[in-house]
């Protein structure tokens, strides 16, 4: 189900506005994460999943505005299947 208020606020806030948004997002949920790893604190984690949701919140604006929805999926499936081979090598290695 799409939530209609994703929309609303990137059509008010436009492209550019967002892009800018998504920067910030991402830039302090490096700097939550950082803290956290430093603490191990519960309170610090709460922060993270916090700024995690806020960058979420934007790429899923980009998302339902169909910017390059389909190459992201595509992109997603390849590096996931690609971690996954990883994986099963470093397994076989470990035997």
């Amino acid at each position: 189900m799409i939530d209609t208020r994703v929309k609303t606020i990137f059509n008010y806030y436009g492209f550019r506005h967002q892009l800018g948004k998504l920067k910030e997002e991402c830039l302090e949920l490096v700097e939550a994460v950082e803290t956290f790893q430093s603490t191990l604190n519960a309170f610090d984690w709460a922060h993270v999943e916090e700024e995690m949701a806020d960058v979420l919140n934007v790429l899923e604006q980009f998302q339902l505005q169909g910017f390059a929805r389909m190459r992201i999926d595509e992109i997603r499936d390849s590096k996931l299947d690609r971690q996954i081979a990883r994986i099963a090598k470093e397994k076989e290695a470990a035997k």
